[in-house]
């Protein structure tokens, strides 16, 4: 399945042009090699009033940096 399923888990605010980079990739994936992007959203999401938007999931955080520590 391209993208993965359609839970509110598997979605991820993107500008335009990030997403049509990621294109079928999981975020994790996609920003385990691109640091500075990586880090712009893990700032945003750490930053993100959860009484005006959903936070990120824990797990995709985790996976998130996990991936990234593979990468290096």
């Amino acid at each position: 399945m391209r993208g993965g399923d359609d839970s509110e888990g598997n979605l991820v605010a993107a500008c335009r042009p990030c997403n049509e980079l990621k294109g079928g990739l999981a975020a994790w994936s996609f920003l385990a090699q691109r640091p500075e992007l990586r880090a712009n959203f893990l700032s945003a999401a750490e930053t993100c009033d959860a009484s005006e938007a959903r936070p990120v999931w824990a797990r995709l955080l985790r996976a998130i940096r996990q991936a990234a520590e593979k990468a290096v």
